[in-house]
């Protein structure tokens, strides 16, 4: 079943089209103001390449394909976490280079046998693993792991400039209770209220391995643009 969409990557917001009759409908805001819209439905074609099609419309200016990629990953992070459809479509028309752009920087690309404009992609698993090592998101019961994990080291690499000091300012009670609300925002609980999205920055991704309590720390895209990683350190670049 769709769920209202409320998401957000600390530049562009989706959250419910008010009045829609289409439950999944979503406005995109950028800055407090409407740049377009979303939504998605249970893919009818026939085709059986994909399980969902997403439809997205943004304002035509210069923003438009940024803005349009972000708005379409928001919805394939909202799939990921929020329903069970396991492949994803788009149909731009072969005029509209701006859509047509969005759905190729996006990661969505054409299956042979299936119509020319219908281009598609696998919605992203929340866990990867390799039977030995897993990489998945944040949870609450994670915390002392997390809190154990941070050093000066972890801050110096990891942290975005000024939340170290701000780590520093926080009670040990608030050192406990900042990654639980962390984690709820990581497992994709997001409060929509008065039309604005509430949300807190996502964690770095957080690996275990089959050695009890061995923790890794992975830094986000927002993070790994801050430094190159060196020899010996690792970074993810997205999902």
């Amino acid at each position: 079943m769709a769920d209202r969409i409320c998401v957000t990557d600390g530049l562009v917001r989706i959250t419910p089209a008010s009045g829609s009759a289409r439950k999944p409908t979503g406005v995109v805001v950028v800055d407090d103001d409407i740049v377009g819209w979303v939504d998605y439905s249970p893919e009818t074609s026939g085709a059986g390449a994909a399980d969902v099609a997403i439809r997205h419309r943004l304002r035509p200016d210069d923003r438009q394909v940024d803005l349009g990629i972000r708005a379409v990953q928001l919805v394939m992070h909202h799939l990921a976490t929020r329903t069970s459809y396991l492949t994803a479509a788009l149909r731009p028309r072969h005029t509209d280079t701006a859509s047509l752009a969005v759905a190729a920087a996006s990661g969505f690309t054409r299956r042979s046998g299936v119509g020319a404009h219908l281009l598609t992609r696998r919605v992203p698993p929340l866990t990867y693993s390799d039977g030995v090592v897993t990489i998945r998101r944040q949870r609450a019961d994670d915390i002392d792991a997390h809190l154990e994990a941070i050093d000066e080291e972890q801050i110096r690499w990891l942290w975005m400039p000024g939340d170290g000091e701000k780590w520093a300012a926080l009670t040990p009670d608030q050192h406990a209770t900042q990654p639980t609300a962390a984690a709820a925002t990581s497992a994709g609980r997001c409060a929509c209220s008065g039309g604005s999205c509430v949300t807190t920055p996502e964690p770095p991704w957080l690996t275990s391995s089959s050695t009890p309590r061995t923790w890794h720390r992975f830094a986000s895209p927002a993070q790994s643009a801050r430094r190159r990683p060196t020899t010996g350190e690792m970074s993810t670049a997205g999902r």
